[in-house]
């Protein structure tokens, strides 16, 4: 009988931690699912370490080289959780587990990759990319220090799965223009949604028949309708697109016409004057960019603070990569400068290389004026620009059965 982590108090984990036991817990009722993600090392080690004591060493494989591969190919059957530390060597893995030939309803492990792989119509198998988020890197390394280890229940497995009626109306409509996502995501919505109904049954100790509900689709929405899963395309780069927004508030104010702003600075090479959308310099400089992304800077507390005297301030604020709910406009004003960066998204210099330069010296980061006297404002093509999660259109669904809950 395999073993998890106890599903109690779930839903307090980071969403990383628990999107990989939904992938780990729909393994075990038949479908693998691959989470992959550019987290640091450090910290994909503790959350790997964590998943590794709740399955016990013996239930997982860590591939590191290619001789680990024959290893994991005569384990297939047997193991929960498979660790790919080289990015080139998962797709042998995900063409294993793909023709191991299991029957229905077989066990299967999960997938953990430690990079995005590159090809994604390559892959043969059902794939979650997550990005890297400092916050929920934070989230995580504070959470762990206090849960490295959890307690671990038994789970049996169950004989059949059966959908709830209203639930198989969402996620298998009969009109052909379906739920808005592509085959493999609503197979990965409808491998998560049996993962957590998965672990509700272990945690009320249900009987072996598995009946999916409301309760599990909105649990498992809300998951992937966060900022950590990112749209599942190779190009799409929302650290960039976070960082140009930025860029053009911060430039609206430096280079706008209020002589007052507190970034004003001489004219002195013609910026304001020329009319051309080319310039012998940056329109912003890589260490302007890398204080913008430091939220304990000065620069964003000034730059706040001159927003909250503006009057379309609040809307140029929201438009600065705010991380989780934003605030209200009521209370806005009345919030210090400090308090009101910290909500923002923040990045390192090193990150302004790899994410900014790599993209602007390739072509694909491009600055124009709106309009002759206005400041250069940095664009993205459209398929970089959109950054929402791929599952921001799952339908919201309303359960009257308030107690029912997927821990």
């Amino acid at each position: 009988m395999p073993q998890l982590a106890d599903p109690a108090n779930i839903r307090s984990r980071p969403t990383s931690v628990v999107l990989g036991e939904l992938a780990i817990a729909a393994g075990l009722v038949g479908e693998s699912v691959t989470i992959t993600c550019d987290l640091p090392a450090n910290t994909l080690c503790r959350i790997w370490k964590y998943y590794t004591r709740s399955l016990g060493a013996g239930n997982v494989i860590h591939v590191r080289a290619k001789r680990d591969l024959k290893d994991f190919a005569l384990r297939v059957a047997s193991v929960r959780a498979v660790f790919v530390y080289v990015p080139r060597l998962y797709q042998e893995v995900a063409w294993t587990i793909q023709m191991a030939g299991t029957v229905a309803m077989s066990s299967c492990p999960a997938v953990f990759c430690a990079l995005h792989h590159d090809e994604p119509d390559l892959d043969p198998g059902l794939t979650l990319p997550l990005t890297n988020d400092e916050h929920e890197v934070a989230a995580i390394h504070t959470w762990v220090a206090v849960h490295a280890e959890c307690p671990v229940v038994e789970a049996a497995l169950p004989s059949s799965i059966e959908y709830d009626g209203r639930l198989e109306a969402i996620l298998r409509p009969s009109s052909s223009e379906g739920i808005g996502l592509g085959f493999r995501e609503q197979r990965i919505v409808e491998a998560l949604v049996e993962g957590a109904a998965f672990l509700h049954s272990t945690a009320n100790q249900d009987s072996d028949s598995l009946v999916t509900t409301l309760t599990d689709y909105e649990f498992v929405r809300r998951l992937l309708c966060s900022q950590v899963v990112r749209p599942n395309r190779e190009l799409c780069e929302p650290l960039a697109a976070d960082m140009i927004r930025r860029a053009n508030v911060y430039l609206s104010v430096k280079l706008g016409g209020d002589r007052r702003n507190p970034f004003r600075v001489e004219d002195e090479d013609g910026y304001r004057r020329s009319h051309s959308s080319s310039l012998k310099r940056d329109a912003i400089t890589r260490r302007e960019l890398a204080d913008l992304g430091n939220v304990h800077s000065r620069m964003v507390a000034t730059l706040i603070e001159y927003l909250q005297r503006a009057d379309d301030g609040y809307a140029r604020y929201l438009q600065m990569g705010c991380t989780g709910e934003s605030t209200p406009e009521s209370r806005w004003r009345r919030l210090s400068a400090r308090d009101l960066a910290r909500r923002l998204t923040s990045w390192s210099l090193k990150q302004v290389r790899t994410h900014f330069d790599r993209l602007h010296q390739r072509g694909l980061i491009t600055a124009e004026r709106e309009n002759a006297n206005g400041p250069l404002r940095y664009r993205l093509p459209e398929e970089l620009e959109n950054v929402d999660s791929p599952y921001s259109q799952l339908p919201m669904v309303r359960n009257s059965r308030q107690g029912h809950t997927t821990a």
